[in-house]
């Protein structure tokens, strides 16, 4: 790289997807083409470590989530989901698969399956918000993004229905498209909230021959542990 070319890239500048301010190549922890994320507001990312229990109304035991769903994340995720700025999907992306490839259960399995959308949904958002973030997840873990789910069935958005008919409201909405059996899937959904949507792509995955489903989001909304009976 010529001195020209050095000096080009490093006066360069992002805008932070977080703070708004810009910065260069040396401040910017994760960069999608004129997009970023500064290092202040990386540290300000509300990090997890390890595997995640959930309590409250959740259908599943556990998940891998990197972040907690609240503070700058979600500022920034639901700019990127409903105002469609999709550089910061892209750049929340990336961080969670730089801090998933660290799960040494996470090299055993085929391949990861994101979440699908309703032909509706997907034509209203023009993406699907799961998709982009998984691309970054398969590459850092070595395996593909196949679609094996679609979403068959229109439903209202699960941010909108109460929890307690959040499983009522995705019931029967999924289906295989194509053969996973003895496939060691990770499904992946944006953000784990009460595992509904998750638990029921579980559902279909296992009942057509996937030997085993491990459930992957990039953030998840804490429950409070409750006492079963």
């Amino acid at each position: 790289m010529s001195i020209w070319n050095r000096l080009w890239k490093k006066s360069k500048s992002f805008l932070c997807c977080g703070c708004r301010e810009r910065f260069t190549d040396e401040n910017a922890v994760y960069v999608y083409k004129s997009t970023c994320i500064c290092r202040k507001c990386f540290e300000e990312l509300d990090f997890v470590e390890g595997v995640i229990l959930f309590f409250g109304e959740a259908f599943e035991d556990y998940t891998f989530a990197p972040f907690y769903y609240r503070g700058l994340f979600r500022e920034i995720f639901l700019k990127f989901k409903f105002n469609g700025n999709y550089a910061f999907g892209h750049i929340l992306g990336m961080a969670a698969a730089e801090r998933l490839k660290q799960e040494e259960e996470l090299k055993d399995y085929n391949c990861i399956v994101p979440v699908p959308l309703s032909d509706k949904r997907y034509r209203e958002r023009g993406f699907n918000q799961s998709e982009i973030m998984a691309q970054y997840i398969a590459k850092e873990l070595g395996i593909k993004m196949e679609k094996l789910l679609v979403r068959c069935k229109h439903t209202a958005p699960q941010s909108s229905i109460k929890t307690a008919d959040r499983s009522a409201n995705v019931r029967d909405a999924f289906k295989v498209c194509d053969d996973v059996k003895g496939k060691r899937i990770i499904l992946f959904d944006d953000i784990h909230t009460t595992g509904s949507t998750m638990h029921e792509c579980r559902v279909v995955l296992e009942a057509a021959g996937a030997e085993e489903v491990c459930l992957v989001s990039s953030a998840f909304v804490y429950h409070k542990k409750k006492e079963w009976i």
